[in-house]
């Protein structure tokens, strides 16, 4: 899915460290709900660090 208007498939993975707070509150509302969570991030030490640090064991 998308990120930006202009894109018309994504075109790498999302930004979790610079959306930290906004990827922890999702991550916890799905979790809450029984929802498994994946992200699909860049292979990136700084992303990797940031999708554990929010809460999703799947990265």
């Amino acid at each position: 899915m998308p990120e930006k208007r202009q894109e018309v498939t994504t075109e790498g993975g999302l930004d979790v460290a610079g959306q930290r707070d906004k990827m922890r509150d999702a991550c916890k509302r799905l979790a809450d709900a029984g929802i498994l969570v994946s992200l699909f991030i860049d292979a990136d030490e700084e992303q990797i660090k940031a999708a554990a640090e929010v809460g999703a064991p799947f990265y």
